[in-house]
């Protein structure tokens, strides 16, 4: 089979440019066991309606097995004046069996074999990324700004969501968007995991613990004993016998119902954890300080 299938409509041969362009072998060529696939059940069919005889039959996919087998090994010879996978396999079946494999095209058209190869190529393909989207999920979760730092590409994260207490999702952080919300003041982070059973569904909220730690020993106080105006952050210190001292504070990290102190405070120090007053605003707790130092720290 030395002529292009439609060969015969010129008396020249094709210009190796037109040869490039008009080829889609490149690509298509992924198509082959699917080509195969769907000329075996033809051919099965042809001899089941004796159109071809059985050992035709025989012949015929016999041959088909052999060029698969011939593909998968990397024996094959693809060329771009054969133009598609179709005339690939045909053209080196009639090499195989002879001219009984130009019978396989009996009662089928070019466009009815282009159309089954697509469709079972997609069936597998679409079966495959199912399988990829339920054993990994993306999760978009956000960060409070003042933890950002912390938070990095590779940090592994334990998502649990409000729909499936006690169970536990773990994952890994891939991308840390480099954008903070100005209403919320958080930045949004990527995190991939495991779903197989598509348990976690899209908007579902989650809760998400992010290890961001350090193995370096830090200060830390409870969270409730620290008075944030937005401006300052202040700790009350225990001096005995019902004394406090209001004590300004440099955080770090918080995380685990408890926050950093970088400045401020001593090992040993007292730290009042909570109280029965409330602090939301820096004239409030410039107010409350004055009534500290003019009272004599008498809470």
């Amino acid at each position: 089979m030395e002529t292009k299938a439609w060969g015969g409509r010129f008396s020249q041969p094709t210009h190796e440019l037109v040869e490039h362009f008009t080829a889609s072998i490149l690509f298509d060529r992924r198509l082959y066991a699917y080509d195969i696939q769907g000329s075996i059940a033809h051919c099965r069919m042809l001899a089941r309606c004796d159109i071809i005889t059985h050992d035709e039959a025989s012949a015929i996919i016999h041959g088909l097995q052999e060029i698969e087998s011939e593909i998968e090994r990397g024996e094959f010879a693809f060329d771009v004046r054969w133009e598609d996978i179709h005339m690939h396999i045909e053209r080196r079946l009639i090499e195989k069996v002879g001219p009984v494999g130009g019978k396989l095209h009996t009662a089928r058209s070019r466009n009815d074999q282009v159309a089954l190869d697509v469709r079972l190529y997609l069936r597998d393909e679409i079966r495959t990324i199912l399988h990829d989207i339920r054993q990994l999920q993306r999760t978009l979760i956000d960060v409070a700004e003042r933890d950002m730092s912390r938070i990095k590409a590779g940090r592994m994260a334990s998502v649990r969501a409000r729909g499936y207490p006690g169970r536990v999702f773990q994952g890994q952080v891939t991308v840390v968007y480099p954008q903070v919300n100005k209403e919320s003041r958080t930045v949004r982070v990527r995190i991939e995991l495991p779903n197989a059973d598509l348990a976690l569904l899209p908007d579902m909220y989650v809760d998400a613990e992010i290890d961001a730690g350090s193995a370096e020993p830090v200060m830390a106080v409870p969270d409730s004993a620290v008075l944030d105006s937005g401006q300052r952050q202040v700790v009350f210190i225990d001096r005995g016998e019902g004394r406090l001292e209001p004590r300004d504070v440099k955080l770090g990290f918080r995380g685990d119902g408890l926050a950093e102190i970088r400045e401020g405070i001593a090992e040993g120090d007292l730290v009042v954890t909570s109280a029965n007053f409330l602090i939301d605003a820096e004239s409030n707790l410039n107010a409350a300080m004055k009534g500290f130092a003019a009272g004599g720290a008498q809470p």
